[in-house]
Parts: C-alpha cells; structure tokens; sequence
C-alpha cells in the first residue's frame, strides 16, 4: 500500500477566520455563518465567488503534486448543493478540485459535512498512481 503524503486545503470552502483574516474584513463576523448574515446574499456571493476563485486553483494542485505530496483534504460544508440560510453554495469548486485532481494523479479526500452536528469522511482516490515527471514550476 502507498504511504499516504498529502495536505489539507482548509479554508477554501469551508472559511476559517483563523486562516485568513482579510475575508471577515468590514464585518464584526466571526465565522462563514455571521459573515454572509452580516454582509446579505449578494455581497457575500460576490466576497466568497472571488476568495474561491483565488485561495486554491489547479497551479496549486500542480505544485503540491510536484512537491512530492499524493493527496489533498479539502473540507466540504453541509450547504455545498445549494444555498441554505445564509450560505453561499460552492459546488463548482468541488467539482474543479475533482478534476486539478485526476489532472495531477493526487488521491482526492474530502471531509463532508452531513449538517452542522455531524460530519463524514469519504475518500475517493481519483487515482492510486503518483506521477513524476511535471513539468518544473517556477517559484
């Protein structure tokens, strides 16, 4: 069996203020919940839809395949399918994480969260082989 080598993407779909401060800028929020409450549907789509664009893309994946690592943990929220409350969906970018994954042969874990009290860990290895051989990305 492969050792497992891998990273997690926290704060990606699932926000840690913790983890990057500038998102709760302007807000008194202290969570993903009390930030798009505070901010209303609109302008929490539009914070949220550039953060997701530009927190991880695929020359993330790419780097973190060439760093030698074979896996990544992206945490899931409860409302990725559809807006629920004051959340923002965020589907999309887990079908992109899919896909930079299968692209850079890393094995693909995700942690989802059921609801708020409960959360299940799938994993689904996109592909057991590790690959060598990118291309060197610059620094």
């Amino acid at each position: 069996m492969e050792k497992i080598r891998g990273v997690n993407l926290g704060n990606w779909l699932v926000l840690e203020k913790w983890m990057d401060n500038n998102l709760f800028s302007g807000t008194q929020a202290m969570d993903e919940t009390y930030l798009c409450a505070e901010l209303g549907h609109d302008r929490a789509t539009e914070r949220l839809k550039v953060h997701r664009d530009e927190f991880i893309t695929e020359r993330d994946f790419e780097e973190i395949a060439f760093m030698g690592f074979n896996a990544v943990r992206i945490p899931v929220p409860f409302f990725l399918f559809e807006d629920l409350g004051p959340y923002v969906h965020c589907y999309e970018y887990l079908d992109k994480a899919f896909n930079w994954s299968e692209n850079t042969v890393l094995k693909f874990w995700w942690n989802f969260t059921l609801f708020r009290e409960a959360t299940m860990v799938l994993i689904m290895p996109v592909s057991v082989e590790f690959v060598s051989g990118l291309p060197e990305l610059s620094r």
